[in-house]
C-alpha cells in the first residue's frame, strides 16, 4: 500500500480500512523451509469498489512460480461496516498499474 502513496494514519483518521472478500490458492510446487521465495504482485482488474490482484510466489534464485493466489479486495468504512466506491484518483492510479496475463 505505501507503493500507492496510501498513508494507514489517514485511513484510520477517516475509519477506512482494507478487506479481502475472495482469495484463491493454487499451489504449483512444493516449496522447502530454507527455500529462497519472494513475493510479486500484479494488480489485474479494478471496478468501483473491487480491486483484483495476483500474488506470485517465485523461487528467489530460479525465479520458478511455485504459487499464485488471486485475491480481491475492497476499502470499507469501518463505522458503517460496507464496501465504498474508490476515490478516483486512487481508482485512476490503481488502473495504471493493470498488467494482463
Amino acid at each position: 500500500m505505501a507503493k500507492l502513496g496510501i498513508d494507514y494514519q489517514e485511513q484510520k483518521r477517516r475509519k477506512l480500512g482494507f478487506a479481502y472478500v475472495e482469495m484463491t490458492i493454487r499451489y504449483i510446487k512444493e516449496v522447502m523451509e530454507d527455500d529462497p521465495i519472494h513475493i510479486e504482485s500484479i494488480v489485474r482488474a479494478v471496478s468501483r469498489k473491487v480491486v483484483s490482484i495476483e500474488h506470485q510466489m517465485k523461487h528467489s534464485s530460479t525465479d520458478e512460480l511455485l504459487s499464485t493466489a488471486l485475491a480481491k479486495w475492497v476499502v470499507f468504512d469501518q463505522v458503517e461496516r460496507k464496501a465504498v466506491i474508490l476515490e478516483d484518483a486512487f481508482r485512476t492510479q490503481l488502473e495504471q498499474m493493470i498488467q494482463e496475463d
